[in-house]
């Protein structure tokens, strides 16, 4: 009996071992204190910019938007400025954002797209979705902003997401790579998360010219769970079933 036992309790950890060991979980930045520490593994998306670029489109894009953003307590406020060439015509469509001090306008941080940058719609997948950006607290001063270019295009290529986290008015990029975003993210909810993938290959609808993001489609893509535990964001990686069960 004791030995039908042993076998069994071997089986269940056997097979907890092997569950759990097909995800796999990082952290997108650290704290070091007050700091924000990045990852660079999540930094995909990066280019050299010459000065004369960078100065060509800071003199020539005008500025499209000026958003208000403040931490939950309200201590700490900033303006999101939007700037692109594309704005008279396009007005989803901009090249570049800064995010200033709206205490004595100083510059806390600037980034250019990989891609044009668009609303939010292909992280939240809400037709309609007219936000440039989006919010997730962390804490009561510190959080993280999420800027999207566009969707899966006809060459397959996945669009470019950015995440910034902003604490006491200090802006780190924890975040800026390809992800297709496979189901509805609430952003607004306290156990936010969000499912993607960043491989397009094979997932365009070629009579819709839409990405399908059908079970079938996802088979045997590798997909990743970005959630919010505790003041970090975390990724866990799978490939088969529906993925992990967040606590």
């Amino acid at each position: 009996m004791n030995s039908m036992k042993n076998n069994l309790l071997t089986l269940v950890v056997v097979s907890f071992i092997c569950t759990t060991s097909s995800f796999a979980q990082q952290s997108l930045f650290t704290w070091d204190k007050e700091n924000v520490v990045a990852d660079d593994v999540f930094i995909s998306l990066n280019r050299s910019l010459s000065y004369s670029w960078i100065n060509e489109r800071l003199h020539d894009a005008p500025l499209l938007h000026s958003i208000p953003v403040s931490c939950s307590n309200n201590q700490y406020d900033c303006v999101v400025q939007l700037y692109g060439t594309k704005g008279i015509n396009n007005y989803s469509s901009f090249l570049f954002f800064e995010i200033i001090n709206q205490r004595d306008d100083k510059l806390i941080y600037r980034r250019f797209g990989y891609y044009d940058l668009s609303t939010t719609h292909a992280l939240s997948r809400i037709e309609g979705d007219t936000n440039y950006f989006r919010k997730v607290d962390l804490d009561d001063v510190s959080y993280a902003l999420f800027f999207s270019s566009f969707d899966i295009e006809w060459d397959e290529t996945v669009g470019e997401m950015i995440i910034v986290v902003v604490s006491k008015n200090v802006a780190t990029l924890v975040f800026d790579g390809p992800a297709a975003v496979i189901s509805p993210a609430d952003f607004d909810s306290e156990e936010f998360s969000m499912d993607y993938i960043t491989d397009g290959t094979d997932m365009i609808n070629p009579e819709t010219g839409l990405p399908d993001f059908s079970p079938d489609k996802l088979a045997e893509k590798t997909k990743y769970r970005l959630y919010k535990d505790g003041n970090v964001l975390r990724i866990v990686s799978w490939v088969d079933g529906d993925g992990p069960i967040l606590n």
